[in-house]
């Protein structure tokens, strides 16, 4: 009787393996996955491997093509490269929707907010204020390419003095950091309508937390996502402890951003300068319990 118990109870788990590991029919091509976990050790170790999770999915795309098959924990996922397919994808209905879980919610005070991973009537109301006032600011017009412009002549003329000081010893690396930086200013002067120097310390502060916050945080979700209380029990192995002390520095460099802005602003003014200004406008307008224009969405647009 018990080796008909354990006879039977081996042929349940195997049949359970391969009917989890088996592909739906029409599913992408892909790495072989496992119970429970499914890809997540083989992202996780091609992660550190190569530094970045975009780097990831482009070492999958040599490997399997321009969609890639996974599974992340006990959800499927199909991985999309190229711009010809990402457009397409994005054009269908199906993928209307934006991700959820832990480790989205970590930066946002755990809640859902900003523009690149809401969905519903939050992104439609904060997308169209967004591109409506990134418009007014001078996006898609000769305004925003003479802010482009400007910046990059303030470039070539930092690399020029580079070459011409004791500073011609930098490394390359050095040289891809200040093209970083001078994309950064560019966009942070329609944000904040405020430029810094490229050797600005706040600037260059800003630039590692960002780098350093893509870099150590998986926006595929990842193992913490998929399996929260790992972060209990392996905090720096799951990535955990690396994205709690950026997720600080990028709260508090906001919060004194909107502060500094809330002391200067002018609301009497019918157009604002930049997007903070014209947000913290719509917010003194808008319903107190309104749940899209309030002080925390703000800093997440």
């Amino acid at each position: 009787m018990l080796l008909v118990t354990i006879t039977a109870s081996i042929i349940c788990i195997c049949l359970a393996y391969f009917m989890y590991q088996s592909r739906p029919k029409g599913f992408p091509p892909g790495p072989i996955w496992y119970p429970i976990l499914g890809n997540l050790l083989f992202v996780h170790r091609l992660h550190a491997k190569l530094g970045y999770f975009h780097l990831v999915w482009l070492e999958l795309a040599r490997q399997y093509g321009l969609l890639v098959g996974m599974k992340l924990g006990g959800n499927l996922v199909i991985v999309v490269n190229g711009f010809e397919a990402i457009k397409a994808v994005s054009t269908l209905q199906e993928c209307d929707g934006k991700p959820d879980g832990f480790v989205f919610k970590m930066r946002t005070y755990e809640q859902r907010l900003g523009v690149g991973l809401t969905d519903g009537p939050l992104w439609m109301k904060t997308r169209n204020f967004v591109v409506k006032n990134l418009r007014l600011l001078g996006v898609g017009r000769v305004k925003m390419q003479t802010v482009i412009l400007d910046e990059a002549c303030v470039l070539v003329e930092e690399i020029k003095r580079s070459f011409k000081s004791e500073l011609k010893k930098r490394r390359l690396e050095d040289f891809s950091n200040l093209i970083r930086l001078s994309i950064l200013n560019s966009q942070w002067t329609l944000v904040s309508g405020k430029r810094f120097d490229l050797n600005d310390r706040h600037l260059t502060d800003l630039q590692k937390l960002v780098s350093s916050f893509f870099k150590s945080a998986d926006f595929s979700g990842g193992i913490v996502n998929q399996i929260p209380w790992i972060r209990f029990v392996a905090p720096h192995w799951s990535g955990y402890s690396g994205m709690k002390a950026l997720v600080k520095p990028l709260q508090k460099f906001s919060e004194e951003l909107v502060e500094e802005h809330k002391m200067k602003i002018d609301l009497s003014l019918d157009e604002q300068g930049n997007l903070v200004d014209a947000y913290l406008a719509m917010i003194a307008t808008a319903d107190k319990n309104d749940a899209i224009f309030n002080g925390k969405q703000n800093k997440f647009l």
